[in-house]
C-alpha cells in the first residue's frame, strides 16, 4: 500500500510524464497530433486533480512543512500557468512554430523543471525525517 507521500511522488511523476508527452505531440505533429494533445492536456488536467487530492491527504512532518508549502504553491503556479497556455493555444489552433507559442511553452518547461526541484528537496526532507523515525 503506497503511503500519502508515495502517492504524490506517483502523481508527481504522471504530470511529467504527460508534460513529455504534450511536447513529443507538437515536436513529431504525426497525423492526429492536435487530437493527441487534446488527449494529454484532459489528462493533465486529472493529473493535476489526483496530485491536488493526494496532497490534502498527506500531513507531512514538522520538519516538511516549509517544503511541501513550497512545493504545494508551485503545483497552483503550474496550474494556472497551464491553463493560461491552454486557453491561449487552443490545441485545434496551435502553430507550433509561432513566438508567443514557444515563449509559453518555454515558459510551462521552467515551470515543470522547478516543480522536480520542489519535490526534490521535499524528498529528501521527508526522507530524512523517515530515517530519523519521525
Amino acid at each position: 500500500m503506497l503511503t500519502s507521500f508515495d502517492a504524490i511522488l506517483r502523481c508527481e511523476r504522471r504530470l511529467q510524464q504527460l508534460h513529455e508527452a504534450s511536447k513529443q505531440a507538437t515536436i513529431d505533429r504525426r497525423e492526429g497530433w492536435q487530437r493527441e494533445l487534446v488527449r494529454v492536456r484532459r489528462e493533465l488536467s486529472v493529473a493535476i486533480g489526483e496530485l491536488t487530492t493526494a496532497m490534502q491527504e498527506w500531513s507531512p512532518p514538522e520538519s516538511a512543512q516549509a517544503d511541501f508549502t513550497a512545493f504545494r504553491s508551485h503545483i497552483s503556479a503550474l496550474r494556472s500557468t497551464l491553463a493560461l497556455h491552454q486557453a491561449s493555444f487552443p490545441a485545434s489552433s496551435v502553430i507550433v512554430d509561432e513566438r508567443a507559442y514557444f515563449e509559453s511553452t518555454n515558459l510551462i518547461r521552467d515551470r515543470f523543471r522547478e516543480l522536480a526541484q520542489k519535490r526534490d528537496a521535499l524528498q529528501r526532507v521527508v526522507s530524512q525525517s523517515r530515517s530519523n523515525g519521525v
